[in-house]
């Protein structure tokens, strides 16, 4: 994660498959600072995009909304 202007930005690092016990890390701490596995987070960025996409198709970010709604005042 960081910030962009106003903007927070989140960067994929991680993935994990429980049914297939698949974890992958795409940055890791090395002896002189993170390491990034370029291709890997790559992959994991593509897969957060199509996740996001379909979360959206799906309503998600409706119901979320709906759900924190801020109170009605007097």
């Amino acid at each position: 994660m960081y910030k962009h202007g106003e903007e927070t930005k989140f960067i994929p690092t991680y993935w994990r498959n429980d049914y297939a016990g698949i974890e992958q890390y795409s940055v890791t701490q090395g002896a002189n600072g993170p390491e990034v596995n370029e291709q890997l987070q790559q992959q994991h960025a593509q897969f957060a995009m199509l996740w996001d996409s379909n979360l959206k198709h799906q309503g998600f970010v409706e119901a979320f909304q709906r759900q924190h709604k801020p109170p009605l005042t007097n």
